[in-house]
């Protein structure tokens, strides 16, 4: 039997609206390449900056020296600063140590260790200069863990010759000092 001629304009109608609907979906995906693809960049056209930030550097336990002080343990990666600030007096090893790995300011050292600020300045700078002149200019790089302002996570700190200055980058979640 033959289809009416209604029935055979109803397939026609439903043909012509699937068709339509599968070409605005090509279209929309298409679309949507061309957007991607202005955005999108090849690994090989992008800067070794930027490549060298997608890395990842397994950090053990085993790889730091350790430095404690009042339950509160500093791991530095570096044998050569270790070295040095082990050979440094107690109170200039307490003193760099909380300052530059436990991101304590020169007013609540005084009030920690019990000593005048002036003292904690002065033992800073002089742990400073007697330390980073023996170490090479090539970066060290040393890990604090458990700070007293972070006490869930790690706080890395990247440590550079003659470094004063803290900077936090919110992309590698790290601190740096940097050269003055």
């Amino acid at each position: 039997m033959n289809p009416s001629s209604f029935q055979t304009t109803i397939e026609n109608q439903f043909d012509y609206i699937c068709k339509r609907a599968m070409d605005d979906e090509r279209k929309d995906y298409i679309k949507i390449l061309s957007r991607q693809s202005k955005r999108e960049i090849f690994f090989s056209d992008m800067g070794d900056y930027l490549v060298n930030q997608f890395s990842v550097v397994d950090s053990y336990s085993t790889d730091h020296q350790i430095f404690t002080w009042n339950g509160f343990t500093v791991g530095v990666e570096n044998d050569l600063l270790s070295e040095e600030l082990r050979s440094l007096p107690d109170k200039k090893r307490e003193i760099i140590l909380l300052y530059y790995f436990m991101d304590i300011n020169d007013t609540e050292i005084p009030e920690l260790l019990k000593l005048n600020r002036f003292t904690v300045y002065r033992y800073r700078i002089s742990g400073m200069k007697t330390t980073y002149p023996m170490i090479p200019s090539s970066d060290i790089v040393a890990a604090c863990r458990y700070a007293p302002r972070f006490p869930n996570r790690e706080v890395c700190l990247s440590i550079k010759a003659y470094c004063h200055t803290v900077y936090f980058d919110r992309l590698t979640s790290r601190y740096s000092l940097k050269i003055e």
